[in-house]
């Protein structure tokens, strides 16, 4: 009586590593759909987040952050003194206005989240005081008024944490962020009502070509270099 042989034949190790590259494929499919699903989020985030603007100027005439009168309104729970919790009405988001700006947007029921309106521990920290975005890792909202390709304006700045009190770490690939600013403005960093740049401690065209008009975005690079800037009108 002959004995079958135990062992694995040619075909059968054939279709059990074929059977391992299709799951590996659907992982990495999975992946990238997901991702993708993320970034088109950060739209719609940044759309909720103007419509709720739009709606504390309209109820207090004034920015969140900027607004001169907090204090009357919220008194501590806004923050141990006027002189924290009131910005001074100058249109400007101010550097020590950048995070009252979502203290002032929680306590007037414009977000759901509670932001504690200053620096965590020397550090600006998403989740804590800024909103994190549903793009994961430390990806958020901060809120500063800025420049950038000679452009002053009060922006929405989509980056990643640094571990300091800035936020300008990369987040996004260059095709992503080309990507977002095509679906929502014109696709040009350099232009429009969206702006992109390099993430801090990068090289320069990790992003974009350049950091002077004219720009593009460097879409052949997969690496997440670039940081998002959304204008905000006065």
């Amino acid at each position: 009586m002959t004995q079958r042989n135990k062992g694995f034949t040619l075909i059968e190790l054939t279709i059990v590593i074929v059977i391992i590259g299709v799951i590996g494929l659907s992982i990495i499919i999975g992946k990238n759909i997901v991702r993708s699903y993320k970034v088109k989020m950060v739209a719609s985030e940044f759309n909720h987040y103007k419509t709720q603007l739009n709606l504390f100027r309209s109820k207090y005439d004034a920015t969140p952050g900027d607004f001169s009168d907090g204090w009357n309104y919220w008194n501590t729970n806004c923050a141990p003194t006027a002189n924290i919790c009131n910005g001074n009405n100058d249109l400007n988001i101010d550097a020590d206005e950048e995070l009252m700006f979502w203290r002032h947007m929680f306590l007037a029921n414009l977000v759901h989240e509670e932001y504690s309106g200053v620096l965590d521990g020397g550090k600006i920290i998403s989740g804590k005081n800024i909103p994190l975005s549903k793009l994961g890792e430390t990806s958020g909202h901060w809120i500063a008024n800025d420049t950038v390709f000679n452009k002053t304006h009060n922006f929405i700045i989509f980056g990643a944490d640094e571990g300091n009190d800035t936020h300008y770490t990369g987040t996004l690939t260059p095709s992503e962020a080309y990507s977002l600013d095509k679906k929502m403005d014109d696709g040009k960093p350099d232009n429009g009502q969206i702006f992109a740049g390099d993430g801090v401690t990068l090289p320069a065209g990790s992003c974009v070509t350049s950091a002077i008009a004219p720009a593009e975005y460097v879409t052949d690079k997969g690496e997440k270099t670039c940081i998002l800037y959304f204008t905000l009108k006065k």
